[in-house]
């Protein structure tokens, strides 16, 4: 709420390398939409598989030559990236979904709103949160991870009532 809140650190569509660097869309960028949530996100679904894995491999490099533990951990830091990548693709299904939720809250209020849905539009934001959801269900079922918890989240989002 605290990003809602100062919109005067939201940089304006005239920070050119901002906008470059971060992504643009309608003078939105994503990564603000995914600063809001993301850091819960990231720590339901990194912290989980972090603990697992260092377990595992503390474990295993008891018995593995050094080679085999630096490619058991490269492969750790592959998934550690999928997983970070999913927690940002849940992350901005689930914050777009909530500005869908606060549209009209937020519109009353007659200042720039950092309201995703405001600024694209109730149509490009309800495509954009599927896409996103869609995005997160593609890395975790590339994982192997799909299970009906998993589709139980995935329907959540799109389903939400206030």
């Amino acid at each position: 709420q605290n990003l809602d809140l100062n919109v005067e650190q939201i940089p304006t569509k005239a920070d050119d390398d901002y906008w470059e660097y971060y992504g643009n869309c309608n003078g939105i960028n994503l990564n603000l939409i995914g600063m809001k949530t993301a850091p819960f996100f990231m720590i339901a679904f990194c912290g989980g598989y972090l603990v697992a894995r260092i377990e595992h491999c503390v474990e295993r490099s008891k018995y593995l030559k050094e080679n085999d533990i630096k490619t058991m951990m490269k492969r750790t830091q592959i998934r550690f990236d999928k997983f970070k990548e999913a927690s940002y693709q849940y992350s901005y299904g689930f914050q777009i979904s909530d500005d869908i939720l606060d549209v009209d809250t937020d519109n009353k209020a007659n200042i720039f709103s950092a309201n995703y849905s405001l600024n694209v539009g109730l149509k490009q934001a309800r495509k954009k949160m599927m896409s996103s959801l869609h995005n997160w269900k593609k890395i975790v079922s590339k994982m192997s991870l799909w299970t009906p918890l998993m589709e139980e989240l995935f329907n959540y989002i799109p389903n939400r009532k206030k």
